[in-house]
């Protein structure tokens, strides 16, 4: 599933970004990778906490306590990393491009706030 996920959105990308210019295709394309490894390492983070919660009970010894799960900070990590390739992506676009791209517009809107809720 988790390389389903990765290619998907891989795709998705090269078809919003098929009109960058030809010296930055290199960049877009290995920004797009990086996309891709994050959205579905994203997708796995984000089900492991469904099931598991946000906290874990923590043994150490004889006390115990309640944590942050591990897979938390880590989906924190990687949310910040995919935003700021997508970030970086969006500046590769031709000035103009900005102006008819709202599909891509409408695609970052749409990650921001299934990620906040």
């Amino acid at each position: 599933m988790k390389n389903s996920i990765r290619i998907a959105e891989m795709k998705y990308l090269k078809e919003l970004f098929k009109d960058v210019s030809k010296d930055k295709e290199r960049i877009a394309y290995s920004l797009i990778q990086e996309a891709g490894f994050l959205k579905s390492s994203l997708e796995e983070l984000r089900n492991r906490l469904t099931l598991d919660g946000t906290t874990e009970n923590f043994v150490n010894g004889s006390q115990s306590m309640l944590r942050e799960h591990p897979a938390a900070k880590t989906y924190v990590s990687f949310l910040k990393s995919y935003m700021a390739v997508m970030k970086q992506l969006t500046e590769l676009l031709p000035e103009n491009a900005a102006e008819g791209n709202d599909e891509l517009t409408a695609f970052l809107d749409k990650k921001k706030l299934r990620n906040i809720g």
